[in-house]
């Protein structure tokens, strides 16, 4: 993250592992243009949603998919039972407009099986566990993630036994 400094007319770096997913204000107010990212389109990303923290990580993906609908991107999200997953309308709507993104509702009480929808998988597991089963983390990713502070707190602790650069993770809460 970056911040103006008035008195040296010039921005400076603050917290470099605090960027925002997508964000290129720094490369674009490089004085000296000495800051280039790659294309975003080519930058793999697997959001991780908890419960509630769907309405952020829906938000980055609806983006993603109107700038970028070919981008390999991957939702992670994770509920406690298949009853409470919803907007799976809203999420087939976007798998249909966006060829590169997959969908995993992962549930730890499964309960009946989920009538199958088109490019959704339902699978069971909390949201670590699920990373480890597909092996989510075998290509480098950008990771958005939000939710319940419990499960960020795990996620952020199993990504940084992972070796995960901090740089390529972006959470989504204040008590983490």
């Amino acid at each position: 993250m970056y911040r103006y400094d008035f008195e040296r007319k010039k921005p400076v770096v603050v917290d470099p592992l605090n960027c925002m997913v997508g964000c290129t204000t720094c490369a674009n107010t490089c004085p000296t243009n000495a800051i280039e990212f790659p294309p975003l389109s080519s930058v793999l990303g697997l959001f991780i949603a908890g419960g509630t923290g769907l309405a952020p990580a829906l938000a980055l993906i609806e983006q993603q998919v109107n700038l970028f609908p070919e981008r390999d991107m991957v939702l992670l999200w994770g509920m406690r039972s298949e009853a409470d997953f919803y907007a799976l309308d809203v999420l087939q709507s976007l798998t249909s407009r966006a060829p590169g993104l997959s969908v995993v509702l992962a549930t730890e009480l499964p309960q009946e099986a989920m009538p199958p929808m088109e490019r959704l998988i339902f699978t069971k597991g909390n949201v670590v566990e699920v990373i480890r089963q597909r092996d989510l983390l075998a290509q480098h990713r950008d990771i958005y993630a939000a939710g319940p502070t419990p499960m960020l707190r795990e996620l952020v602790r199993f990504l940084d036994q992972q070796g995960v650069d901090k740089g390529a993770v972006h959470v989504d809460s204040f008590a983490v």
